[in-house]
C-alpha cells in the first residue's frame, strides 16, 4: 500500500496581547529518522519511523508550539493524524518527532 505523507508544520505563537508572525520562529531540517536518530533513506511497512523537524525560537520571547503531522494514503483517505506541543524559550532550538508505523 502506498502512502503519501503530508506534513503540516503548526507554530502556534501565543502572546500576552497578540499573536506573532511567523519570523519568530524557524523550521528546518525536516527527515524521517529510527528510534537513535539515524536517518531513513527506504522505509519499510511495519518499520516505526519518527517523522522530525528542527524547530528554532528566534524572536525576544518565549513561545509556544504546536507540531503536526497527517498521513494519507493513495486513496486520499487520512490514515493518522498526531501532534505534539511545547514551548522554547529566546534562542532555542529543538528536534520536535512523531512516530508513524505504515
Amino acid at each position: 500500500m502506498k502512502f503519501l505523507l503530508s506534513i503540516i508544520f503548526v507554530i502556534t505563537i501565543i502572546g500576552a496581547s497578540s499573536a506573532y508572525g511567523y519570523e519568530e520562529t524557524s523550521t528546518s531540517d525536516f527527515k524521517i529518522v529510527n528510534s537513535l536518530g539515524e536517518e531513513i533513506k527506504s522505509p519499510v511497512v511495519d518499520q516505526q519511523l519518527n517523522l522530525q523537524t528542527s524547530l528554532k525560537n528566534m524572536g525576544g520571547k518565549n513561545i509556544d508550539w504546536a507540531y503536526i503531522v497527517q498521513v494519507i494514503n493513495s486513496d486520499g483517505a487520512i490514515v493518522d493524524l498526531n501532534y505534539a506541543t511545547g514551548s522554547l524559550v529566546k534562542n532555542q532550538t529543538l528536534a520536535a518527532a512523531l512516530s508513524w508505523t505504515p
